[in-house]
């Protein structure tokens, strides 16, 4: 799902890993997955109510009235939001590698309730040095041809002007484009089976 970024303007975005989550996830058992509920991931994993100091080096409790109990405990937390690429008021402009681009519809996993997202498809050339800056979109899927995604969701659709979907660019060299301007955007894909309702 996740594919590598380049950053135009680098001084304008920052990176979040949810640290709580990952505290979490390192006593969950290594082998787990997490279970998807809807949009929201389940992690069960086992916790102690106890000190973290609970035995002397030669085993006998340290509080002798106060030894922990082992219980299992649930994390939830929205699908797939473990790493987010975030913007402030000033926008940012992200590049994907260059990739062959399925047919479907293309959906984010963002918040962007406080600003918006928009995404243009630029042609990548197959061979050769490219030029991320100069490509220019293809016809049709410009920023500005993009209805802008202003909502908090883990599948929200992205829609150009009398363009459903990329199934026109099916097997085609491109790069994504994504402005950002006061969101946070965790991912997208192309979901599979053409236009997105």
């Amino acid at each position: 799902m996740f594919t590598v970024f380049q950053l135009r303007h680098s001084s304008s975005i920052t990176i979040y890993v949810n640290v709580l989550l990952i505290t979490v996830l390192s006593y969950a058992d290594p082998a787990s997955e997490p279970i998807t509920v809807g949009e929201t991931d389940h992690f069960y994993y086992g916790a102690w109510n106890g000190d973290h100091l609970n035995r002397l080096r030669s085993g006998t409790p340290y509080y002798k009235d106060r030894m922990p109990q082992p219980n299992p405990a649930l994390a939830t937390y929205p699908r797939d939001r473990y790493v987010s690429l975030s913007t402030g008021t000033y926008p940012a402009i992200l590049y994907t590698k260059p990739m062959l681009l399925p047919a479907g519809g293309l959906q984010l996993n963002a918040d962007a309730s406080r600003g918006e997202i928009r995404v243009e498809i630029a042609a990548a050339p197959a061979q050769g040095i490219d030029d991320i800056h100069a490509a220019p979109a293809v016809e049709g899927f410009s920023f500005n041809d993009c209805a802008p995604a202003q909502a908090d969701g883990v599948e929200l659709p992205v829609r150009w002007r009398n363009r459903p979907d990329t199934a026109d660019l099916r097997g085609r060299p491109v790069r994504l484009r994504f402005y950002v301007r006061n969101a946070d955007l965790y991912g997208f894909r192309i979901a599979a089976g053409g236009e997105i309702r």
